[in-house]
């Protein structure tokens, strides 16, 4: 599939999705900066509406992804209603354009993934305590699953944190920036991410 792209179609979604039989277009940069061909694959507009250094959607001014910081109190939620309250609230307040269950249920989320993986590789993999564990995480948004799952295993599975490495691939030059202040600044743990 082609789609016909100007340099202002990043910001104007009416034309995002003009066929190759649209008007004529002027080159539009792409993520590296090189001018683009007047007709692209739809994979490299995606790419380019999401990636773009400036006008990508992951790339823009205010964070895309939020992030709750301190855990909501489960116990003081009662019902359903209080529970929709408390997230509109939290999506007032953080004009993020959407929260993620590893947001929502930090750090908890994170804990639980850390123990299946170490109960998985013991009882499905067979492998022995203390095995390297290589986790790979592909768009780790602010880095709270990395960090929430290295600090479950630093505190319960030492053994395990010690030969644990975390690598998370991420295109966003803001989400990976972020992503190493919440794991390595804050969580503290640079030996272990990358």
């Amino acid at each position: 599939a082609l789609a016909s792209v100007s340099s202002d179609s990043l910001q104007t979604p009416s034309r995002w999705l003009a066929t190759d039989t649209g008007p004529e277009t002027q080159p539009a940069a792409s993520t590296s900066g090189q001018q683009l061909p007047n007709k692209l694959l739809m994979r490299d507009f995606i790419q380019n509406s999401l990636y773009h250094p400036t006008k990508g959607y992951f790339n823009r001014g205010t964070p895309v992804v939020g992030h709750i910081g301190d855990p909501i109190n489960y116990w003081g939620i009662y019902c359903a209603e209080e529970w929709r309250e408390v997230v509109n609230k939290k999506y007032r307040e953080l004009q993020s354009s959407f929260l993620t269950p590893v947001e929502l249920f930090s750090p908890w989320y994170g804990y639980i993934l850390a123990r299946h993986m170490l109960e998985h590789r013991k009882h499905n993999l067979g492998l022995p305590p203390g095995s390297p564990l290589l986790i790979m995480e592909v768009g780790g948004g602010n880095g709270t699953l990395a960090r929430d799952v290295l600090d479950w295993l630093r505190d319960n599975a030492p053994a395990d944190y010690a030969r644990t490495s975390y690598t998370c691939l991420e295109i966003s030059s803001r989400l990976a920036a972020r992503q190493y202040e919440a794991v390595v600044a804050r969580g503290g743990h640079g030996d272990k991410f990358r």
